[in-house]
């Protein structure tokens, strides 16, 4: 099994006793895992997007200094973008990113005081 799986390198010639025992272990977990492969998937999976996300963020942050040399307002209130300025491909992003930051929050506050009056009313029709 391990020969298949390309571990028999795991035991050194010089400890070559040892190789029944490492496998034996081997065989002993996978057989009480039973072979977890979607478990796996989904563990790489979400490693994998935090970790996309975590650089995204990164690269972000480390070109904020040079988007604000250009841009002194952070939070701008009109447009889609900058007008009449060109940014660096992350500068774009942030830029954008920017613009969509005030009507994502104020959308996100007129839905939260309705879904807060639907809750409210739900709990005086239950008491």
């Amino acid at each position: 099994m391990l020969r298949a799986l390309g571990l028999d390198a795991l035991v050194p010639d010089a400890h070559a006793e040892y190789r029944p025992l490492v496998r034996d272990a081997f065989a002993f977990f996978v057989a009480r895992m039973g072979g977890p492969r979607r478990q796996a998937i989904m563990a790489s999976l979400v490693t994998a997007l935090l970790a996309s996300f975590m650089a995204l963020v990164d690269l972000l942050l480390s070109n904020w200094s040079a988007y604000l040399k250009i841009q002194a307002r952070p939070m701008p209130t009109i447009g889609s973008q900058t007008p009449n300025v060109t940014f660096e491909y992350w500068g774009g992003w942030i830029d954008v990113l920017t613009h969509l930051a005030l009507p994502t929050a104020a959308l996100t506050l007129i839905s939260l005081a309705s879904y807060t009056r639907y809750t409210r009313a739900s709990m005086l029709d239950v008491l």
